[in-house]
């Protein structure tokens, strides 16, 4: 493998996709260029890669990709990262996609990087929300009373917890923040007086002000429990205009004949899975209905935080609970599980991105 290959069977921290994405600019200096959005409320930066074939100055049209805007929803961000590195691979063989001569891609794998750096270590918390500090139980410190890994085996599962800050409470204080799937600045939000979007999300929304070409946004979700495949397509949570449907056909086209997974549209289902009424701010209803670009949901494989702790279940004893079942399982346990899960899953829905792209540039 190349050494500028991104390797696409294990999960990736930020400072690894900066990296990646800086010797792809470096290497290939006239389809690449990476940058940052800015930073989180932690000061991490949220880099992004620009692509398209930068020796063609005509006006182009962009598309956006994002993936990991929940901490906890891992897959998403390397679904991303895949389609990097496809296009990687094409460009080094002198074949780089004649869609890069009308269109600007901006992928950003990673929205929310400080939970996803907690949810990608040990033991593995699996934060969804930013890290924003809150003080849930009022004692005066923040997120000082969330999992721990109480039978050693470098896994904190979602039972277990112990009383670190002595009040006879377990696990009432995890770390905290805003989910940043919500924050975004829509008309049919109601907002705590003083509201501001999260530093993540204003990033997003300075960097979308900035490029008023893009008319296609993708937001890939992991760790969904709504669809019994592993794979959901998920419309705005807005009214879609009668204009827009075409649009909005031409890709879902796309998505039932390359991907494995059902769809939801929660204006026409909105009590499917009992959490449409509360799809206000997402990132999907921000890129269409206040930038007026198509703009979706994908979930993918729920089974990944599953899938790491097979093995056996063991009796361990918690402050709070007494006695309690928890799973036991290893390092390597979880690294062959996810080597042997996200290959296949990355080329499927990099071949769906492909073909995204390709459609859009003749739209």
């Amino acid at each position: 493998m190349s050494r500028e290959a991104i390797a696409l069977d294990r999960f990736h921290g930020t400072h690894e996709i900066e990296a990646a994405f800086a010797t792809l600019a470096q290497r290939h200096s006239r389809f690449f260029r990476a940058g940052t959005l800015g930073t989180t409320v932690r000061g991490r930066s949220i880099p992004y890669l620009e692509v398209t074939d930068h020796d063609v100055s005509t006006e182009k049209r962009a598309l956006w990709l994002d993936g990991s805007i929940h901490g906890n929803e891992l897959a998403g961000a390397e679904i991303v990262l895949g389609f990097a590195e496809e296009l990687r691979a094409r460009i080094a063989r002198g074949e780089p996609p004649g869609f890069l001569v009308k269109l600007e891609l901006y992928l950003v794998p990673v929205l929310n990087p400080d939970a996803r750096e907690l949810s990608i270590a040990p033991p593995f918390p699996g934060v969804r929300v930013n890290l924003q500090p809150v003080d849930d139980d009022g004692d005066g410190k923040a997120d000082e009373d969330g999992p721990v890994d109480l039978n050693g085996d470098g896994y904190a599962s979602l039972r277990e917890f112990r009383d670190q800050d002595g009040d006879g409470r377990c696990g009432e204080d995890p770390p905290g923040g805003v989910d940043l799937n919500r924050d975004f600045p829509v008309r049919r939000a109601a907002r705590a007086a003083g509201w501001q979007p999260q530093p993540e999300t204003q990033a997003v929304v300075r960097f979308a002000e900035m490029h008023p070409n893009l008319v296609l946004a993708v937001s890939y979700h992991g760790g969904s429990v709504m669809s019994a495949t592993s794979e959901l397509f998920i419309w705005p949570p807005v009214a879609v205009a009668e204009g827009d449907r075409a649009r909005f056909d031409a890709a879902l086209g796309l998505y039932r004949r390359l991907c494995a997974g059902a769809e939801w549209n929660p204006v026409s289902e909105p009590e499917k899975y009992g959490i449409g009424a509360t799809l206000v701010g997402t990132t999907m209803e921000w890129f269409y209905a206040e930038r007026g670009a198509v703009a979706f949901t994908v979930e993918i494989e729920p089974g990944f935080r599953d899938a790491w702790v097979r093995g056996e279940w063991e009796s361990a004893a918690q402050d709070c609970a007494g006695i309690v079942r928890i799973p036991r399982t290893s390092s390597e346990t979880r690294q062959r599980t996810v080597a042997d899960l996200l290959p296949p899953l990355v080329a499927r829905h990099g071949a769906f991105l492909f073909a995204l792209a390709e459609q859009l540039a003749v739209q």
